[in-house]
């Protein structure tokens, strides 16, 4: 979604839905305000996941058996829910290479792109979160 004049201050189905599930603040609430004016079109990290593994899936024959995930998330608690997009899809996926990832850049250097490379399988791909 577009960012889309006052749209902090709208509420619509998807997002009361999203919250019924336990993914979303309340519409209407300040922290559901502070989120869709800050981050507009922002998912919860489950549908962003879904969504992402259909096209990977579907379009390029990613599966996770020939598939590495690698997270570059700060390692602090925070980042580490039972419902956070690094969670969710370390579930699916498997194993993961971690890369460091204070302020989300991944910190291995040439190094350690070395290593998360010499962990995929022949042919396999890479995912870099």
């Amino acid at each position: 979604l577009a960012f889309r004049g006052r749209r902090h201050e709208e509420e619509t189905a998807q997002d009361r839905v999203f919250n019924w599930l336990g993914r979303a603040p309340r519409p209407g609430s300040e922290c559901f305000r502070a989120l869709q004016r800050f981050f507009p079109g922002a998912l919860p990290g489950s549908a962003v996941h879904l969504r992402s593994r259909r096209v990977l899936e579907n379009d390029f024959g990613f599966s996770p058996a020939n598939t590495l995930l690698g997270t570059s998330f700060c390692p602090d608690e925070i980042n580490n829910q039972m419902l956070d997009i690094s969670t969710v899809m370390r579930r699916y996926w498997g194993k993961i290479f971690p890369m460091g990832g204070i302020g989300g850049v991944p910190y291995v250097g040439e190094t350690g792109f070395k290593a998360f490379s010499s962990h995929v399988a022949d042919n396999g791909n890479i995912i870099v979160i």
